[in-house]
């Protein structure tokens, strides 16, 4: 669902950027496509959960989860207006929890050391990186 919705509102802020007719066509064929999609989504998940519950899949052991941040939402925003929504208050909407807010999360670990990525993914070179050069595909 996230990704139909994210999918739709970058459609939408194109169309409201371009003046281009045929592109306009376009992204409100795209934009309308989302829109079903977006209720594909939604269908299916009111399907899954009368079958099953609002959390799916329901098969996996919940012993198995760890349940200490399962209704725990950490604040990484600017601010803390998301403490005031239902998603971090009260009880949870599966029923098998109550919703708690964090508002200034630690990290759990420290951070990792990544290598650069393998050239099999397509990374642009740590050359074109470290001497501020744009890579050819990008002019």
């Amino acid at each position: 669902m996230n990704a139909e919705s994210q999918g739709r509102l970058q459609a939408v802020r194109l169309y409201e950027s371009t003046t281009d007719r045929g592109v306009k066509d376009m992204l409100s064929w795209l934009i309308a496509r989302d829109t079903m999609h977006q209720n594909q989504w939604i269908a299916a998940i009111y399907e899954l959960e009368s079958k099953e519950n609002i959390v799916v899949p329901s098969t996996f052991p919940r012993e198995l989860e760890k349940r200490e941040v399962s209704h725990v939402l950490f604040n990484f925003s600017r601010g803390n207006e998301s403490a005031t929504g239902r998603w971090a208050n009260g009880q949870s909407m599966d029923g098998e929890g109550v919703f708690k807010y964090v508002e200034k999360p630690q990290p759990l670990a420290k951070a990792p050391k990544l290598l650069p990525a393998p050239p099999y993914i397509h990374d642009t070179l740590p050359a074109v990186l470290q001497n501020g050069l744009v890579p050819p595909s990008m002019y």
